[in-house]
């Protein structure tokens, strides 16, 4: 039985469930591969250019973006054979209103919580920052927050998370993907020590089951798109940047200076979004969600019985 089922209504049938489970891991492998091979296509494309603002815009937003999600549409329509609404892809409502201020108050709550603590104090530029070095900084930002909201959920919790769900279900769709999104953030760490490791691992899994238990509470691939976008802005971007090495004052427009070398504080070489602050957010988030998806699976269950 699935735990995460939305109500009494029968699923219909879309064909995958009688696919071999070979078949559907080779599926999913093969947007993974689509990911992958884009990055390397664009970066190969681009290494000549030398004004590095331009470049990370053209890379990134320019070319890296509509390249992969097209080649995710050709996948899906001629090997799947399935609808872009089959995987969520459709047009935002406006719920996604409600998920914008979602989005906000999720990085700002891990911001709060160095804040309540008095662990963290704004560090300033020995000399200002050069506007090239500002540009860079803010196209780096809006690349970060596009790539990981729009290609990252599209991958992991609308194509992905379909596939699995139509397989098998929906907690095996929120928790395969998750499983992938942790490891998969190995490749931005230097050190790979067993600490670090765990410290990358687990927390983004945990992020991971947090964006696909949005999605599946709203099955809607916008609502999870604007949350993340808007996480990767505040805990991942140059505009604003959280962290405990003053070396990154550089490479932010204004650096947020966690005042302790704890461990559990600094989040390990991954950074804030591995520490115990936002470990309790991702924790209080999943928990919400969980109670809402039970909360309206009796209310749907009830309603079924009248």
């Amino acid at each position: 039985m699935d735990l995460l089922q939305n109500g009494p209504e029968e699923r219909k049938l879309s064909g995958l469930e009688n696919k071999s489970w070979w078949k559907i891991i080779l599926y999913c492998m093969s947007f993974l591969l689509i990911f992958f091979i884009s990055a390397i296509v664009v970066s190969l494309l681009t290494d000549w250019m030398t004004n590095y603002s331009a470049r990370f815009a053209i890379r990134e937003i320019f070319l890296r973006l509509p390249l992969t999600l097209v080649l995710f549409w050709l996948f899906a329509h001629y090997v799947i054979k399935k609808p872009s609404s089959f995987f969520m892809i459709i047009k935002p409502t406006k719920e996604i209103l409600k998920w914008v201020g979602i989005g906000f108050v999720l990085p700002l709550s891990v911001i709060l919580i160095y804040l309540i603590f008095g662990k963290i104090e704004l560090l300033g530029h020995a000399e200002p920052l050069s506007s090239s070095i500002i540009i860079y900084l803010v196209v780096a930002t809006i690349s970060i927050a596009l790539l990981g909201g729009i290609i990252e959920e599209f991958l992991f919790r609308g194509y992905m998370f379909r596939i699995l769900e139509e397989k098998w279900n929906t907690t095996i769709a929120i928790l395969g993907p998750a499983m992938l999104f942790g490891p998969i953030h190995l490749l931005m760490i230097d050190s790979f020590g067993l600490v670090d490791v765990i410290l990358v691992v687990i927390p983004i899994s945990l992020i991971g089951v947090m964006f696909g238990l949005i999605v599946h509470v709203t099955r809607n691939i916008w609502n999870v798109v604007i949350v993340h976008g808007i996480w990767n802005f505040f805990l991942a971007g140059r505009i604003i940047r959280l962290s405990a090495f003053e070396e990154h004052q550089f490479n932010a427009i204004y650096q947020l200076q966690i005042t302790s070398d704890h461990i559990l504080l600094t989040g390990g070489s991954f950074g804030v979004e591995s520490a115990v602050p936002a470990i309790a957010v991702y924790l209080t988030a999943i928990l919400v969600l969980l109670m809402y998806t039970r909360r309206k699976y009796s209310r749907d269950t009830l309603k079924g019985e009248i």
